[in-house]
């Protein structure tokens, strides 16, 4: 193909043109490409850095909660584990410092944790020394007052970690800008050179056009593959500017960790630019006062309002001294939620000044330490509780070791504190107490069961008294039993009342079945004459051996031997008293006719019913079951009540006597009066031994008082029931149940 002379020197200079034109781009971009990387390393660094800066942070500030958990603790073994936590979380610092030094400082970060560090080294001697003394268990006020300031030291340090933290956001911050303008140039100067390449092609094409218009297709073809190169071009910045694009959106979410960080842990930051009197909040410092952040502009006096009156002189009192001298506030006060809930929160204040002095502005936190507090004043009610506890406490470990005694303890059993730590429950044990009772206790609470019982316990001074114990395991949140939690009630005198009251009812016992020998002893005694008397007087009543002579004579008969009967039926109940309280009376059970059975009772006691004009009605139903009972003392039974039922009936009255069924094979003898009645009271006394109701018709017939209890007790025997249902002026119903 034949190119004219000029046209080829016309070509090649924009050949030349070109390839330097592609030389410089490819150069911006290979330049950009490098930039990009490097912004992004440092990006990265600067992320680690601000990380470790966040551990050194939660550090501190576990170190400082710690620190005020320790000193509020009273038991050795959760003190003890806070103080592990406590050397944890200095090693976290340690770690996370040695992590960030090693990432390499600038210069500002390098000042600022030197002075950090100095602070630091400034500020162990006082932890040390606070360490030591909670660690031995001297708890006074110098070491709450120095625990106190090696705490407020702890919050300050939390505070300028903060100042590490935002230089290093606002490194990043700075980087990230950087980049953007940085990508944004070598976008432009991109797409510059591919605007200058193509309008240089385009010269050419149309030179070579009007000069070689038989070139015209090679010269369309080369301008195609330039656009191709340009659309490379801007495939790559669009590529760049993705990736600036996702590294942005990372550290938006670094952000985002921060911030919930912070709501966790309930710490809202906040700044005071004093220059401008304008105020920054975090999301959480909004959150602890119940607003939302998009409501209102945060001001000072929007601030104050959600304190209470005295808390707020207070903080203002604080905010103007730090304006002043510089001195960092720490202070703990009272919010008032636009909800209405109270809050106690704590605020830490520091302030930075300009290179004339000036205040430049305030910053520092605010945390929520309302859950801290009511745990704290829970752990001093439960401590008050046992420490004022009025049985003896005491808690061992799970080899029996005390770990610590109430004051109780020490009053009860003689022994000091410290001569009680680290001993076992064998010095205040007996040898009066049963060893398998203490295998016992050492059984239940080794299998996690409280175990209650009453043993013997021997003072310092070696005297012993009873105690009422209650031991039960304590467990951690895996249900593994980590102590043993004791009291030890004295009993004494309860024992000695007990001992008293059984040796009373042993001599009452006693005095009981030899008043119940002497009754035996004297109604065998006195029955022998009566039988005499009585049989002599029917006797004489028969004339069997002649007339008696005057009609006086049969009068007397007939009271000496109504007399002797009633004598003789007197000393009988008290034979039958005292043989069932010396268990000696037997039931002997036969097959019953129950119409049989009323009839001979009746008839034992016809004439009181004649003489007292008294109506007796008989009811037995049919077909009732079969009745097994001892016959003569079911009788006596009978006779007794319908002796009563007669006794306090008016003449003119009713006495019902009726037999039936309960429904389940038993039976139910149900005698009626509609005699004068009793209260409950009177029912008490006359069902117990020898009671007497005064009911106004005693002289009718005397009676002695053991009727109705000898019937109670020989219808148990018979495994029955006696029941009274009496009113006042009604009558009296008596119910025997024989069940089955």
């Amino acid at each position: 193909m034949f190119i004219h002379k000029r046209s080829v020197a016309g070509l090649m200079v924009g050949i030349g043109g070109i390839i330097m034109l592609m030389f410089a781009l490819l150069y911006l971009a290979l330049t950009d490409d490098t930039r990009l990387r490097e912004t992004h390393r440092k990006l990265q660094v600067l992320y680690e850095k601000t990380e470790q800066a966040f551990v050194m942070r939660e550090a501190i500030r576990k170190r400082a909660f710690s620190l005020a958990m320790i000193t509020r603790m009273q038991d050795f073994f959760e003190r003890d584990a806070e103080l592990q936590r406590f050397s944890g979380y200095a090693l976290e610092f340690v770690e996370a410092r040695e992590r960030l030094i090693a990432m390499g400082l600038g210069p500002e970060e390098r000042s600022i944790l030197e002075d950090f560090q100095k602070a630091v080294d400034k500020d162990r001697p006082l932890v040390e020394k606070t360490m030591k003394i909670l660690v031995e268990g001297r708890s006074n006020k110098q070491a709450e007052d120095m625990a106190l300031q090696a705490i407020n030291v702890q919050k300050m340090l939390f505070t300028d970690l903060g100042r590490l933290v935002d230089v290093l956001r606002k490194l990043e911050s700075e980087q990230v800008e950087n980049a953007g303008i940085n990508s944004e140039k070598g976008r432009r100067r991109l797409i510059l050179l591919g605007g200058l390449m193509f309008l240089t092609s385009i010269v050419i094409a149309v030179i070579i056009v009007r000069r070689e218009r038989t070139h015209m297709g090679s010269l369309l073809a080369e301008i195609s593959e330039r656009r191709k190169a340009e659309d490379q071009v801007r495939e790559f910045n669009a590529s760049l500017e993705l990736r600036v694009e996702e590294r942005t959106t990372q550290l938006n979410k670094s952000r985002d960790v921060l911030l919930e960080a912070q709501r966790v842990a309930a710490i809202g930051s906040w700044e005071w630019l004093v220059s401008e009197n304008r105020f920054n909040w975090s999301r959480e410092t909004f959150h602890l006062f119940g607003i939302d952040p998009g409501q209102v502009e945060p001001d000072f006096t929007q601030l104050i309002e959600r304190y209470l009156p005295d808390d707020a002189e207070r903080v203002k009192r604080a905010v103007d001294a730090t304006l002043k001298n510089d001195a960092p506030y720490d202070i703990q006060f009272k919010i008032i939620r636009t909800d209405g809930r109270r809050l106690i929160a704590q605020a830490i204040g520091k302030v930075e000044r300009d290179a004339d002095g000036a205040p430049l502005r305030m910053y520092g936190t605010l945390q929520d330490i309302t859950a801290q507090k009511e745990a704290e004043e829970m752990l001093r009610k439960l401590s008050r509780a046992v420490e004022q506890s009025p049985s003896s406490v005491f808690i061992t470990d799970t080899d029996g070791v005390i770990e610590y005694v109430n004051s109780k303890f020490t009053e009860m059993m003689g022994y000091s504190f410290t001569e009680a730590i680290g001993q076992t429950p064998r010095i205040i044990a007996s040898d009066k107490t049963p060893k398998e009772l203490i295998l016992d206790l050492w059984s239940t609470i080794g299998a996690g069961r409280e175990w209650r019982g009453e043993i013997v316990d021997r003072r310092k001074d070696g005297t012993e008294f009873w105690a009422y114990v209650t031991i039960a395991p304590v467990k951690d949140d895996g249900d593994v039993i980590t102590h043993y939690v004791a009291m030890h009630e004295d009993i004494g005198q309860r024992k000695q009342a007990e001992f008293n009251l059984n040796k009373a009812l042993q001599e009452a016992d006693i005095a009981n079945r030899s008043k119940s020998e002497l009754l035996a002893n004297m109604s065998h005694e006195l029955r022998t004459p009566l039988n005499a008397i009585i049989g002599f007087s029917s006797s004489m009543k028969e004339e069997i051996f002649g007339p008696l002579g005057h009609w006086k004579y049969r009068e007397y008969l007939d009271d000496i031997s109504s007399s002797g009967e009633h004598l003789l039926g007197l000393i009988s109940d008290i034979l039958d008293v005292s043989a069932i309280e010396a268990g000696k009376v037997e039931i002997n059970q036969e097959s019953l006719d129950i119409g049989d059975l009323v009839a001979a009772s009746v008839r034992l006691v016809k004439n009181r019913f004649v003489e007292g004009d008294v109506r007796l009605d008989i009811n037995i139903d049919k077909d009732l079951a079969e009745f097994r009972a001892d016959r003569r003392r079911i009788v006596q039974i009978i006779v007794n009540l319908l002796s009563n039922a007669v006794k306090f009936t008016k003449p003119g009255g009713r006495v019902t006597i009726r037999v039936s069924s309960d429904g389940q094979d038993g039976h139910l003898f149900i005698i009626t009066d509609t005699g004068i009645g009793m209260t409950g009271q009177e029912i008490d006394k006359a069902m117990s031994w020898f009671g007497q109701v005064d009911r106004g018709l005693v002289g009718k017939h005397e009676g002695t008082g053991l009727g109705l209890p000898l019937a109670r007790k020989l219808v148990e025997m018979h495994g029955g029931v006696l029941r009274i249902a009496s009113e006042k002026g009604r009558g009296t119903t008596v119910t025997l149940h024989f069940q089955v």
